[in-house]
């Protein structure tokens, strides 16, 4: 039988420098896993490499209130990757439900199945659109 997952987790401070107005600031990034206890030296080689990885979080800028170009650009590609399924899988149904009209054979499970995933990436590009900010900033110290 196996053991329960621990997680572990570390918390990085990033530090950015706006490009609009020049301001300095900082959040926090928190970053976790969860692995076997036993794991602790894998667990930590793994967080390590989390946190050299470039991550784009979207963050607004304490001093102006504007997002970097960089979380635009990730906030868009979120956008993007929730609304091109929504779009295929709402083309998937209208097809199936033409496919039935001319062969007098309904897909009803296929066509539901491709509406339900249509509405479903729909739910999930609204929230990607309207989440508040990935993390809190503030100036930055020092």
């Amino acid at each position: 039988m196996g053991e329960d997952p621990t997680t572990f987790s570390r918390t990085v401070v990033e530090r950015r420098r706006c490009a609009r107005c020049g301001g300095r600031y900082e959040y926090d990034r928190v970053l976790s896993i969860q692995r076997p206890a036993a794991a602790r030296a894998a667990a930590e080689l793994e967080l390590d490499r989390r946190q050299a990885e470039a991550d784009v979080a979207i963050v607004r800028c304490p001093a102006c209130g504007k997002f970097g170009s960089d979380a635009v650009r990730a906030r868009l590609l979120m956008l993007g990757a929730t609304l091109g399924p929504a779009v295929l899988c709402a083309a998937a149904a209208v097809g199936l439900v033409l496919l039935a009209g001319m062969t007098g054979k309904f897909f009803w499970f296929l066509a539901l199945a491709a509406a339900l995933g249509a509405a479903w990436f729909a739910l999930l590009a609204v929230v990607a659109l309207v989440v508040p900010t990935t993390a809190k900033t503030r100036p930055a110290s020092g």
